[in-house]
């Protein structure tokens, strides 16, 4: 199981085939983010890009499970850079250059 803590903006977190695990927030967010499946963050219709999770401003501290399938990467998209601590899992991927 892979790992990554990230604040602000973008961050591609795996390339390729894999699954998202777990969104575990440790402390109440002030902010939100999504997680997508997609390798890049430019809009088009060769880029195919799937909605995975979304974590909400305000959303309760625990372990929130997903266990959904990405084909093509697993992207986050900080929408604040006022986001809480939180740990995003995931497996069956490499990690990008």
């Amino acid at each position: 199981v892979s790992q990554s803590r990230y604040h602000g903006g973008f961050k591609l977190l795996a390339c390729g085939v894999g699954e998202l695990n777990n969104v575990i927030i440790e402390d109440s967010t002030a902010g939100s983010f999504t997680l997508y499946d997609a390798s890049t963050t430019v809009n088009g219709a060769s880029y195919g890009t799937t909605t995975l999770a979304r974590i909400t401003a305000g959303q309760a501290e625990g372990s929130y499970p997903y266990d959904r399938n990405f084909r093509y990467g697993l992207i986050a998209e900080f929408q604040s850079s006022n986001v809480a601590s939180s740990t995003i899992t995931y497996k069956g991927s490499y990690t990008c250059n």
